[in-house]
C-alpha cells in the first residue's frame, strides 16, 4: 500500500473495527495492484487482489484572476459580466460573497452574478467571493464594490428665441440649456451636440449655475432646419472635463432626446433687408459709395453688376458698391450678397446727372411723372365708382 496507509483485520470482538485501509496519506501515488491475504489459524489462506491510487488533494485557487471592481448606480438594476471561477478544487464548487452586500444588491453563486436594484450609495469598499470546493478547501477573492448616486440631467429646454418670427438667421445665437438633479462643478470644456437640418453642430458651454448649464451656438450660412431644431439622446460630451457634484461624484451624462422645436427653426442663408435709395452721380465727380452691410442679413461676401455698362461703372470695395458715372441717364445695379449657403439680391437706381441743377430736374421730373401717373390713377378710379354709385 502507499505510505502512511495500513490494513487492519477485522477483530474477534469487533468485526467493523477492522477489514478497512485507514490512515492519512502523506503523498500522491500512482495507482497500485495489492493482494490482500487472509490466514486462519490452521493456515488456510484466501486472497483479494485490489488497486489503490492516492489522488493529491486538489484546491480551489483564484491565483490566475485578476482584481475585480464592480460599480453600481442608485435605483438601477445591477448587471455585469459574472466574477472570476475558481480553478481546481474538488468539484462541485461553492459560491459565496462576504460580508453583506449593500441595500438592494444580492449575489447569485450560480451565476456568480450580482442582482437587484441598489437603494444606497455605498463608498468603494473591498467584499471577499468565496469558492469551497467539495471537501471544504476554499480559495478568496478580493471584489471592490461602489455604488453611485450621481448628479442625473432632469431636462432639456430651449431658452433663446428667434430675432424675427421663429427662425434664426445668420450669425443668431441659438441657446439650450441643460438641468441636473442638483448643483454641479464643472471643468474643463462640456459640449452638447444641436441637430441643425441633417448636420450636428456642436454647442459650447457659455455659463454653469448651480445645477443649470447653458450651451450656446451661432448659426452660419450653411445652416438649414425647416422643421425646427433638435437635440439626440446622449449628446452631452465632458470634451476632457467633468462634471460632478460637491461630493467629487461625476454626473451621469445619459439624457433623452429633445424633439424637432417648430418655433426654433434655423434659415443662415442670406436674406434682403430693407431697400437701397437711388443714388445720383455727377459726370466727372467723384464716385458715389454704397453701404451694402445693411442690405443683407448674412451676406459675408458681395457682387455687383449695372444694367447699362455705358452709363455707369461698378466695383466692389469691401462692403461697399463704388459706383462712376459714365454718361448722363438712368440704369440699374444689381448687388447679390452671399454666404456659403446661397446668395440675396437687392437693386437700385443709380442716376448720372451733368450738374446739380440738372439732377434737380431730373428728380423733379421723375416726381412730377409720378404724381401725374397718381393723379391719373385717381380719376380713373373714381370714375368707376361714380359709375357704379350711379347704376
Amino acid at each position: 500500500p502507499a505510505p502512511g496507509l495500513v490494513y487492519t483485520t477485522p477483530g474477534a470482538a469487533d468485526t467493523a473495527a477492522g477489514g478497512v485501509i485507514a490512515g492519512a496519506p502523506t503523498a500522491a501515488q500512482a495507482a497500485v495492484r495489492c493482494t490482500l491475504t487472509a490466514t486462519d489459524v490452521d493456515g488456510d489462506t484466501a486472497t483479494l487482489t485490489f488497486t489503490v491510487e492516492v489522488r493529491p488533494d486538489l484546491r480551489p485557487s483564484f491565483a490566475d484572476a485578476a482584481p475585480v471592481s464592480r460599480q453600481y448606480r442608485v435605483g438601477r438594476p445591477a448587471g455585469g459580466p459574472a466574477l472570476p471561477a475558481a480553478a481546481g478544487g474538488d468539484p462541485p464548487l461553492r459560491y459565496d460573497v462576504a460580508p453583506a452586500l449593500p441595500a438592494g444588491l444580492r449575489f447569485d453563486g450560480e451565476s456568480r452574478t450580482f442582482a437587484g436594484t441598489p437603494t444606497a450609495e455605498q463608498r468603494p469598499g473591498a467584499w471577499t467571493l468565496t469558492a469551497t470546493d467539495a471537501d471544504g478547501d476554499t480559495a478568496t477573492l478580493e471584489v471592490t464594490i461602489a455604488v453611485l448616486d450621481p448628479p442625473v440631467v432632469t431636462g432639456l429646454r430651449l431658452v433663446s428665441q428667434p430675432a424675427s418670427g421663429n427662425t434664426y438667421g445668420y450669425g443668431e445665437a441659438v441657446a439650450l440649456e441643460v438641468a441636473f438633479s442638483e448643483p454641479v462643478e464643472v471643468t474643463g470644456a462640456p459640449a452638447l451636440g444641436l441637430a441643425v437640418g441633417s448636420a450636428v453642430r456642436t454647442m459650447r458651454l457659455t455659463s454653469a449655475e448651480g445645477s443649470r448649464l447653458r450651451f450656446g451656438y451661432r448659426v452660419s450660412g450653411t445652416d438649414l432646419d425647416e422643421d425646427g431644431v433638435s437635440v439626440p439622446a446622449d449628446a452631452l460630451t465632458l470634451g476632457g472635463g467633468r462634471i460632478a457634484n460637491a461630493a467629487g461624484t461625476a454626473a451621469a451624462l445619459e439624457h433623452a432626446g429633445l424633439a424637432g422645436q417648430a418655433g426654433h427653426r434655423v434659415d443662415g442663408r442670406p436674406r434682403a433687408v430693407g431697400a437701397l435709395q437711388t443714388v445720383t452721380v455727377m459726370l466727372g465727380g467723384a464716385p458715389a459709395r454704397v453701404d451694402l452691410s445693411g442690405a443683407f442679413r448674412g451676406a459675408e461676401t458681395y457682387a455687383a453688376a449695372v444694367a447699362d455698362g455705358s452709363l455707369a461703372a461698378v466695383e466692389v470695395d469691401g462692403s461697399s458698391a463704388v459706383v462712376t458715372g459714365l454718361a448722363e441717364g438712368t440704369t440699374t445695379v444689381t448687388v447679390t450678397g452671399r454666404n456659403a449657403g446661397g446668395a440675396a439680391e437687392q437693386r437700385f437706381e443709380v442716376v448720372v446727372a451733368t450738374s446739380a441743377a440738372e439732377h434737380e430736374v431730373v428728380v423733379s421730373t421723375l416726381a412730377g411723372v409720378g404724381r401725374s401717373l397718381l393723379a391719373g390713377a385717381a380719376t380713373t378710379v373714381g370714375r368707376r365708382l361714380d359709375r357704379r354709385g350711379g347704376g
